[in-house]
């Protein structure tokens, strides 16, 4: 049990502004987790699980647009679900991307491309992470290749998006982590341009037998964090502070 909240009083930390509580099964308080973090970590881990059952198996090329917190994440769980031999990163801030890939490939341990173009870095690309705050379209539609898989974290409106329209339109699949949180924003959702309807992540992972990606489609995926489910990881991160702490403790004992 649990429950997520952010301070009506606008009131900040150093952390952020997310506050998360964690109750056991008696109503005893766990634990708290303040700060974004959690929030960040939650949207890469429900992306890396989208990309690998939307995305092809045989995916080599990754190209990342954005150099905040959430490509972080992304980028993390997205080199967990599929051997990229070649990662590309793209943003209009030279010193932002070049201090990201510095960042990304001593945490990783991987080399990763700095493109100074978003061209070079979406072309040939087998799967996009766009994560971005741009309410235009970070990329043309003609620079993706066949059976791409597309990750949508910025804006994702029809008035605001950074994914092209025409790209919305061509996709044989449309995928949120929740139709309900998505439908409930006073802006309408890009997915309303096109005549495909969209599909809970959940559905997609309760198909049996399992869909293959399209081999020429494309694929995208409207992250919108599904909110409360900060709590569950919330729970495992303190269930592992306080396995460490425990060993810890046996190990000077």
């Amino acid at each position: 049990m649990g429950f997520r909240v952010y301070p009506a009083l606008g009131v900040d930390t150093p952390e952020g502004q997310q506050f998360v509580a964690v109750y056991g099964r008696d109503g005893v308080l766990e634990g708290i987790v303040l700060g974004d973090t959690l929030g960040q970590m939650r949207t890469g881990a429900i992306g890396g699980v989208a990309m690998k059952y939307m995305a092809r198996r045989d995916a080599r090329v990754l190209a990342v647009i954005g150099t905040g917190r959430q490509a972080e994440t992304q980028l993390e769980a997205a080199v967990q679900v599929r051997p990229f031999e070649e990662i590309r990163v793209y943003s209009r801030h030279a010193e932002k991307r070049m201090a990201f890939v510095c960042r990304m490939s001593k945490r990783l341990g991987r080399d990763i491309v700095d493109s100074d173009r978003v061209e070079r870095c979406v072309r040939g690309a087998d799967v996009v992470i766009c994560a971005t705050n741009s309410r235009t379209p970070v990329f043309d539609p003609t620079m993706l290749a066949s059976g791409v898989h597309i990750h949508t974290v910025g804006p994702k409106w029809v008035g605001a998006h950074e994914i092209p329209r025409e790209t919305v339109q061509a996709a044989t699949l449309l995928v949120t982590d929740s139709i309900a949180q998505m439908t409930s924003y006073p802006e309408s959702h890009i997915s309303t341009v096109s005549m495909t309807s969209v599909i809970e992540l959940g559905e997609l992972l309760s198909t049996q037998p399992r869909v293959e990606p399209d081999r020429y489609g494309i694929s995208v995926l409207f992250s919108v964090g599904l909110a409360g489910t900060e709590v569950l990881l919330a729970r495992e991160v303190l269930r592992r502070v306080r396995s460490e702490a425990t060993e810890c403790n046996e190990w000077k004992g």
